[in-house]
C-alpha cells in the first residue's frame, strides 16, 4: 500500500508540473504547494524505504530455501541490477534530494524525482513477479523471462489509455474551481505590490 501512495504522489507531481507549464498555472499551482508535495514525497520515501528493509529481512531471518534463492537472485544474481537501480531511484536519491529544502521548492527537480520513483515502481512490480515465476520450487523449470511482443504491446496500450483518460479529464472538467480562481487572482495581485 505504502508502494502505490509513493507512486500516486510521484504521478500527482508530475501531473502537477505538467498542468501548470502547459496552462500557465503559476498563480495558482505555486511553489509552496511543490514543496509541501515534497515533504509527503519525503516521509512516504522513509516509509518505503522501511517497509523494503523490513520485507528483506523477514525473508533472510525465515531461511526458506525457496524464498532463499529468490532474495539471492535478487539482491546478488540476475537481477541484482534492476533491484539496485530500482533502490537508488525509489529511495537514495528521493531521500536526499527531498531533503533539501530549496530542491522541494523546484518544479522541475521534482518532476525529475517522480519519474524515477515511477520508474523505481514499474521496476519493483516486475521484481514481485518475474523472479518467483522464474525460479519455481522444482528446478529443472528455471530459466529468464523476457516479454512476448504481445505482452510489451498490452503494456503500451495500458498506457495511452491512461494517457487518453487524463487528457480527456483535463479538457472536460474544470481544473481550478471559482474559489480557487479568485484566489489566484488575489495572490497574484497581492505579489504585484
Amino acid at each position: 500500500m505504502v508502494g502505490a501512495i509513493h507512486s500516486g504522489m510521484a504521478t500527482v507531481v508530475m501531473g502537477l508540473y505538467l498542468l501548470r507549464k502547459t496552462y500557465r498555472l503559476h498563480d495558482y499551482i505555486r511553489l509552496e504547494h511543490f514543496d509541501k508535495m515534497g515533504k509527503l514525497m519525503l516521509l512516504i520515501t522513509l516509509l518505503w524505504g522501511y517497509f523494503y528493509f523490513v520485507e528483506r529481512q523477514v525473508v533472510w531471518f525465515g531461511g526458506i530455501p525457496d524464498e532463499m534463492t529468490v532474495l539471492d537472485s535478487i539482491l546478488y544474481g540476475s537481477y541484482a541490477p534492476q533491484h539496485w537501480v530500482m533502490i537508488l531511484f525509489n529511495f537514495l536519491i528521493p531521500l536526499i534530494a527531498l531533503s533539501i529544502p530549496r530542491f522541494r521548492r523546484w518544479p522541475l527537480g521534482l518532476l525529475v524525482i517522480g519519474v524515477m520513483i515511477n520508474i523505481a515502481m514499474y521496476i519493483e512490480r516486475i521484481l514481485i513477479i518475474v523472479p518467483s515465476l522464474a525460479h519455481p520450487r522444482l528446478e529443472y523449470a528455471w530459466g529468464r523471462y523476457f516479454p512476448s511482443w504481445v505482452e510489451l504491446t498490452i503494456l503500451v496500450g495500458s498506457f495511452s489509455f491512461f494517457l487518453l483518460l487524463y487528457v480527456l479529464a483535463i479538457k472536460f472538467v474544470p481544473m481550478i474551481s471559482i474559489w480557487e480562481e479568485k484566489e489566484g487572482i488575489l495572490h497574484g495581485r497581492h505579489e504585484e505590490r
